[in-house]
């Protein structure tokens, strides 16, 4: 009775709240970092290294990446001393950059702190909100064969979310609302033939038959401009 008696009296212990991220990652539709909702201006030029590992360590999507691993990856092809030196100096100048406790070292590996960084794709791939995703995944590094598989696996993600729902609106009658989201689709992946079908079957089901051949003419002229081709024969079909 005396224990219960004095847990009672005892002030109540919240768990310490935890913060908001302070520092945010911009990288779908281009690449910039914000430290309390200002961008991070670099000057003459960006520290190219230290921003790789960044872009590595969110381009990969684990929570944690191997010492080794980061250097083989951004040094191919070398190692030794003189490497880890390197990579060193990078950390050292992306945690001046980021702050201290946002990047860790943790038994041979280098982390991201989740709680301190929030990156815009990792938001989309948690919520699905295809209003998240406003544009292609580090759009300035094409050319860096590590980011390929965190874009197409984005890419493939919104475009099917930007197919399942609008057939769903479409089921309920919502065609206006449909119709909407096929254009992000359409607006996301340009020359892909599937957003602009969806977008004509919708306006078939309307009775929106002039919208949808502006439609159809709008995806014969991208696939004619930017890849010499025609449009295949299922959207052709769609379209008659």
């Amino acid at each position: 009775l005396l224990d219960q008696a004095r847990s009672i009296s005892a002030p109540s212990r919240r768990a310490p709240a935890t913060p908001s991220a302070r520092i945010r990652v911009v990288t779908l539709g281009g690449f910039r970092i914000e430290r309390d909702g200002k961008t991070i201006e670099w000057g003459r030029k960006a520290p190219r290294r230290p921003l790789e590992i960044l872009k590595l360590l969110i381009s990969q999507g684990e929570p944690a990446l191997s010492v080794t691993m980061l250097m083989e990856t951004l040094w191919p092809g070398e190692a030794g001393p003189a490497v880890r030196r390197r990579l060193d100096t990078a950390l050292y100048r992306l945690r001046r950059i980021l702050g201290e406790g946002v990047i860790r070292s943790v038994n041979g590996s280098i982390e991201l702190s989740a709680r301190d960084v929030e990156v815009d794709a990792h938001l989309f791939e948690r919520h699905g909100d295809p209003d998240l995703y406003t544009g292609t995944f580090l759009p300035d590094d094409l050319h860096l064969a590590w980011t390929i598989s965190m874009r197409e696996s984005l890419l493939g993600r919104v475009q099917a979310i930007l197919t399942e729902r609008p057939e769903r609106l479409a089921s309920e009658g919502r065609y206006a609302e449909a119709l909407r989201l096929c254009e992000q689709g359409i607006a996301f992946h340009p020359t892909g033939e599937s957003s602009y079908r969806l977008a004509i079957r919708i306006c078939a089901l309307a009775g929106w038959r002039s919208d949808g051949a502006r439609i159809y003419e709008r995806c014969r002229e991208c696939l004619s401009r930017e890849l010499g081709l025609r449009p295949s024969r299922a959207t052709e079909n769609q379209h008659l």
